[in-house]
């Protein structure tokens, strides 16, 4: 990838470690993770190649101040390389290419939020319709239990109101106040 996105020369790239903080607590640890970005520098499979190609390696700030002071760095690090040198390295990928391959990562984000969108709306008319009938559900028992209560006043000769006209002493239809 880097390859393809550089014509061989890697000196604006920078390749970071993290996490010494961590391992400055103990000497022996401290020396592990030392051996450890050796090994990712010398190894070829990992960082080795992209380093003899010009990459720098740094070791990443764990305070937000440092990581901001490691990219200004970086950044007057490139800027002063590109003022030395008579063009700055372009990408070997044609511009047409990269508006292609941008268009399709475009592409493939708006079709992943579509799809990410329809899921919610989705997810959200169920839960809109399972509280429909779960209201519903709940609205028809409170009318059968009310309709039942009617029902045995009636068959015990009483009359059965609502509250609100007991409360007033209107009974139609005869009957108790009960």
């Amino acid at each position: 990838m880097f390859s393809d996105l550089f014509k061989g020369s890697l000196q604006n790239l920078v390749l970071a470690t993290t996490f010494w903080s961590c391992l400055s607590r103990t000497a022996n640890i401290q020396q592990m993770g030392e051996k450890r970005e050796e090994e990712l520098v010398s190894t070829d499979k990992f960082w080795g190649s992209k380093v003899r190609q010009g990459a720098q390696i740094r070791r990443t700030p764990d305070t937000r101040q440092g990581c901001l002071s490691l990219v200004l760095d970086i950044i007057a690090h490139s800027r002063s390389r590109l003022s030395r040198s008579e063009a700055p390295v372009e990408p070997s990928i044609a511009p047409s290419e990269r508006r292609t391959c941008a268009a399709e990562d475009i592409e493939r984000v708006r079709t992943e939020h579509e799809r990410q969108k329809q899921e919610y709306i989705e997810q959200f008319e169920a839960y809109i319709a399972e509280d429909l009938q779960r209201r519903l559900t709940l609205e028809n028992e409170q009318r059968r239990q009310s309709e039942h209560q009617i029902q045995s006043a009636q068959e015990r000769g009483h009359c059965y109101l609502p509250n609100a006209a007991a409360r007033h002493g209107s009974c139609h239809g005869g009957g108790s106040t009960d």
